[in-house]
């Protein structure tokens, strides 16, 4: 991945793999916004006590970078589920929310948003039909395989080809401060071989570790996808950069993450 910086503060990165694709992307990192502590500085999320006007203004911050209005924006109420929405028009301020936790579109010009706080992003382009894809998969939607769900509402909406497909897994918690409990490791087994559970789980004083990163990359496998760059970034390691819910225990922000056809 590649960091990039402007002269407002706001710093992010992206995927080296889509770097030379029409299209606009980036994970944005805390720092560059107007919140206060604990979310200090560039929260997107709502609901978590920081102030209206704050989460407004640091979005703004954010699509400012790509010469983006609030108005081209589509966004989800995202509930940890497999539902994914076609996005055809934005969702402008005062629209009800859809809730899912996929949005894709061939739409150009139309920026899809998305906040994370240690849940994996997902990202996907197709260069053949020129369609996106995001995704939020914390471990209910990894488990229940909501990349899988992304690739084949593509397939199923724009007839896209798995193949073509060009995909990232972005900032998110690492497998080392990921314990989970049996209940997960029960659930991804419905669904994954004795071979596969091994690569996306270790175990730690007796105590399970989920990879997240393995576990989405191995959905997308399944589903045709091979072209896949996996960040490495963890959000916990580092929250002096990102918004981590489990190494700040639960009082933090919300990051975006974006992208836009163009």
């Amino acid at each position: 991945m590649s960091e990039q910086k402007n002269s407002e503060g706001l710093s992010w990165v992206q995927f080296t793999s889509f770097s030379q694709q029409p299209i606009n992307h980036g994970f944005f990192q805390r720092d560059g916004g107007v919140s206060p502590e604990p979310w200090k500085s560039l929260n997107l999320g709502g609901g978590i006590g920081d102030l209206p006007q704050n989460t407004i203004e640091n979005k703004r911050r954010m699509l400012a970078t790509f010469g983006i209005r609030r108005d081209q924006v589509y966004d989800v109420w995202q509930v940890h589920s497999t539902d994914v929405v076609s996005a055809i028009v934005p969702r402008l301020d005062g629209d009800p929310y859809l809730k899912a936790d996929g949005i894709i579109t061939d739409q150009v010009g139309l920026a899809l948003v998305m906040r994370f706080a240690d849940c994996v992003p997902l990202m996907v382009y197709d260069p053949t039909k020129h369609v996106i894809g995001i995704g939020h998969a914390g471990w209910k939607g990894s488990v229940n395989d909501i990349a899988g769900s992304l690739i084949s509402s593509m397939e199923k909406t724009y007839n896209s080809q798995p193949a073509d497909l060009i995909a990232g897994i972005g900032p998110s918690i690492c497998q080392s401060h990921y314990p989970v409990g049996s209940e997960v490791i029960d659930s991804l087994s419905a669904r994954f071989s004795k071979e596969e559970i091994n690569q996306a789980t270790t175990f730690v004083n007796n105590t399970p570790h989920l990879d997240l990163w393995k576990t989405n990359q191995l959905f997308l496998q399944r589903a045709g996808v091979f072209s896949i760059e996996v960040s490495e970034i963890c959000t916990a390691c580092d929250t002096s950069k990102w918004f981590s819910h489990r190494g700040e225990n639960g009082k933090t922000g919300r990051f975006g993450a974006v992208i836009q056809l163009v």
